[in-house]
């Protein structure tokens, strides 16, 4: 019964050398810390970018509240004066 159930099983390699696994870094550390120069000073030039931006923004409203709350104060004070010539002029003497 043994002999019955018995199967001989026979590997054959096509190659008799050894197959060596290596492992090598994707990347080395002066490729990861350029890498990470790189993104960093994107990060900081738009950021700087940005701040510039936000500063010019609140710097022209800032102007331009104040410039025109002076303009219209210039073009009521010149026609009070106006309109006083005006009247001086069309009075009786």
């Amino acid at each position: 019964m043994i002999g019955e159930n018995y199967l001989q099983l026979k590997v054959v390699l096509e190659h008799t050398y050894p197959k060596v696994v290596e492992d090598k870094p994707a990347m080395t550390s002066q490729s990861m810390f350029s890498s990470l120069g790189g993104t960093l000073n994107l990060w900081l030039g738009l950021n700087v970018m940005f701040a510039i931006e936000i500063i010019e923004l609140v710097a022209n409203l800032i102007r331009d509240r104040y410039f025109l709350h002076a303009t219209r104060k210039r073009v009521t004070e010149v026609a009070e004066v106006a309109e006083a010539a005006e009247t001086a002029e069309t009075a009786p003497a």
